[in-house]
């Protein structure tokens, strides 16, 4: 395997000079920085507010590639030891797309489903996931969490559709068993952080509610329900637990217009991302029609998001087990870089590598060592345009002539003056 491509091509050091640039606050996305983008916590941790603001810096710049429990498990690996001891202090953990392009993603996904037991849905232990999130903070990663929650009326899974919603809601039958769940989700997202500084995460909670599959989705509660449910969320992790360190992300599925978009939405003080999630459209046997959608997808959540002073993203793709070994530079980066609102986009997230033995066989989006489609992963991994962890700047460090919109930020520079 070829070794952390020391030899950057030409276009790669163009990519790096204008990232110091932008980290140095000389130079903005579109030459001016979103000074509307301010987080709906007013009282998010200082680096969370870092964060969010060198995320709309690099918007227009450069497109971050996220993966979904990256160092967690892959094919034919699977990595459930917490370590301790020196080891604790080590960044470098196994990690398919590293083992095939020799570079970290920039942007990692976790989920908390089945949060309260041992393990979480994907069989990762949570103090697992714990570790992992602070070793990706602490190589300069980004980290996104869902939530496929159980159905608190069966037991059952996110996929069981009982409906359940109008239960968890103040007053229902369900409400305080709904609050007790949140409570451990509160106890986790509070015990991520690094020498006692809390670790930034961007938050993703009821995810796809425009699909049909998940509890809390289409036709299994009302409009109304469905964003009760979000700003609940929102203000009991924020105002009664004391949540601070999330950045909060709204994401759909497919859908074919702003109308459709919005239907869900909980409203501007309750999001900081607009995301949606897309497997179909860019499948080999969509090609006819599939681009087409994407692109007005596109260009409704990146208008949308520019309008609202909100970041925009690609929360979840990936073609499974990449059977169209240029996937990734012919399909997903050439129809993102079609258009300028296609540029706009903060990250793309693609899904998990399930692990062969203890999973499911041929399910990953990112491609192993070995498989047919690395040099198509390197070619992506090399455009100009495209950002891995390696290629980031400082995602922590204040912006250059940027006041952070959070109180807690400004009590600092205060006395720091």
């Amino acid at each position: 395997m070829q070794k952390k491509f020391e030899q950057r091509t030409a276009h790669t050091w163009q990519k790096w000079v204008a990232i110091g640039l932008l980290s140095s606050g000389l130079l903005y996305a579109n030459g001016t920085m979103a000074q509307n983008a301010s987080l709906v916590d007013t009282e998010a941790s200082k680096k969370t507010g870092y964060l969010y603001d060198q995320m709309h810096l690099l918007s227009g710049k450069g497109l971050m590639l996220g993966h979904q429990d990256d160092t967690s498990y892959g094919v034919n690996w699977w990595d459930m030891s917490v370590s301790k001891g020196f080891g604790k202090w080590r960044k470098n953990q196994p990690s398919d797309t590293k083992r095939s392009i020799g570079v970290y993603p920039a942007v990692y996904g976790w989920d908390l489903g089945h949060i309260g037991e041992p393990n979480n849905l994907d069989k990762v232990p949570f103090e697992k996931v714990r570790e992992n999130i602070i070793k990706a903070y602490r190589r300069g990663g980004i980290n996104t969490v869902s939530w496929h929650m159980k159905n608190l009326k069966t037991g059952s899974s996110s996929w069981d559709t009982t409906q359940v919603v109008k239960d968890m809601l103040p007053g229902g039958t369900l409400h305080g068993k709904f609050k007790e769940k949140l409570d451990l989700v509160a106890d986790f997202l509070h015990s991520l952080n690094y020498w006692g500084e809390p670790i930034p995460v961007l938050f993703r909670p009821w995810h796809e509610m425009t699909g049909k599959w998940f509890w809390w989705g289409e036709g299994n509660c009302t409009t109304e329900e469905y964003k009760a449910l979000y700003k609940f969320t929102v203000e009991y992790l924020r105002d009664v637990k004391q949540v601070h360190n999330l950045i909060y992300v709204y994401s759909t599925d497919r859908f074919d217009s702003e109308e459709t978009y919005l239907k869900y939405y909980p409203g501007d003080a309750y999001v900081d991302v607009l995301g949606f999630d897309d497997y179909h459209s860019l499948k080999p046997e969509n090609s006819a029609s599939g681009p087409t959608l994407f692109a007005k997808e596109v260009q409704i959540v990146v208008k949308l998001a520019k309008e609202k002073g909100k970041l925009s993203a690609m929360t979840e793709t990936g073609l499974i087990g990449l059977p169209d070994t240029t996937w990734f530079s012919q399909s997903l980066l050439s129809n993102i870089m079609k258009s300028e609102e296609g540029k706009q986009l903060s990250y793309v997230l693609v899904w998990r590598n399930a692990n062969i033995e203890h999973d499911r066989p041929d399910h990953f989006c990112v491609p192993h060592e070995g498989h047919p489609s690395v040099a198509d992963f390197k070619e992506f991994y090399q455009s100009p345009f495209t950002l891995f962890e390696d290629q980031l700047p400082d995602m922590y460090k204040k912006v250059k002539g940027k006041d952070n919109q959070n109180g807690k930020d400004k009590q600092a520079d205060a006395v720091v003056q």
